[in-house]
């Protein structure tokens, strides 16, 4: 009965400490000054160096290097040479992103920081994971939990970047 009890628990728990999906990319996207492919060139336990290896939207320097919380590296499972999305988000009514990576959205409408993706490869084709959208086809057409690079980049050019878009009226 203890076991069976325990088992319940176990359960619960796991099921309940799953962290809800983040926002759908256009609702971020349209907060993001900055939208850059990059290469991870360095990795620290409080920091990340990133190389922007395409820029999307906005201007970068060279090499951009970000704070992180502990224990956001392993769970990205980050790692030298790997490529990645970085969305910067915040707004004039909240103010522009500090250089620091979010382990999860606080709150959309007020967060400032940076968001970061990783990428893969599936043969030919490069995809950004841990993302969805519902504008520009079904939410899940490219995978669950992924969408292609070619997608983002339409979705970027559709949706701009508004740093009015919670200005009060």
């Amino acid at each position: 009965m203890k076991l069976l009890l325990l088992a319940a628990l176990c359960f619960g728990i796991s099921r309940f400490s799953q962290a809800a999906p983040g926002a759908p990319l256009e609702g971020t996207l349209k907060r993001a000054a900055t939208v850059t492919v990059a290469r991870m060139i360095a990795v620290t336990r409080n920091s990340v160096t990133f190389h922007p290896t395409e820029v999307l939207r906005g201007v970068l320097p060279a090499e951009i290097t970000l704070s992180i919380e502990d224990g956001l590296v392993s769970v990205l499972s980050l790692r030298n040479g790997g490529d990645v999305l970085l969305l910067s988000q915040g707004d004039l009514r909240n103010g522009p992103p500090p250089s620091e990576i979010a382990p999860q959205m606080r709150g959309q409408m007020v967060y400032r920081g940076w968001l970061i993706y990783p990428i893969s490869t599936n043969g030919d084709q490069v995809y950004v994971e841990g993302v969805y959208s519902f504008a520009d086809g079904e939410p899940f057409t490219d995978g669950p939990g992924k969408l292609s690079l070619t997608r983002i980049k339409r979705l970027v050019q559709r949706f701009s970047y508004n740093p009015h878009i919670y200005d009060n009226k």
